[in-house]
């Protein structure tokens, strides 16, 4: 897997340490506006799979270009990114969840159900992952239609 992480803060260093701990995932973007803020734990792990990208949200075809190559996207930047970010990933039709939100923002979300990816897939979105108590072992594997049977 090749996930894209938004945000080189904390919270966006804590996840892309915690995608390079699992062998499976092959690569980890780290995506800023400022890519070397990222927090020192994760800078000491810095190797191959872990690259780092200059990214100003606020450009659309931009989080578009640099969301291409990429199986997944994690979403740590400010909330108010929440809407665009979640509608590129649509777009691009890329597994999106936000790590963090806004109960209007998600709101808004639901509406991109109706949205048509430019390649096909069943990419869901999952708005306010970070935010919600039990998120990992509950909700997330019903939503994506996988059991919530923790594995060895």
């Amino acid at each position: 897997m090749r996930m894209l992480v938004l945000g080189a803060g904390l919270q966006g260093s804590a996840c892309a340490y915690d995608l390079l701990q699992r062998p499976e995932v092959e690569r980890v973007t780290l995506a800023d506006l400022h890519p070397r803020r990222a927090a020192p734990f994760l800078i000491k792990r810095k190797n191959k799979r872990l690259v780092t990208a200059r990214l100003d949200a606020k450009s659309g075809p931009r989080l578009r270009k640099l969301m291409r190559g990429h199986d997944a996207v994690m979403n740590a930047l400010p909330y108010y990114f929440n809407y665009p970010v979640a509608k590129a990933a649509v777009t691009m039709g890329l597994h999106c969840a936000d790590l963090g939100g806004n109960t209007e923002i998600v709101q808004k979300q639901k509406t991109l159900r109706s949205t048509p990816p430019l390649r096909k897939s069943t990419s869901p979105s999952f708005p306010t992952a970070g935010s919600l108590r039990g998120w990992s072992t509950s909700s997330r594997p019903r939503a994506s239609g996988r059991s919530a049977t923790p594995t060895a």
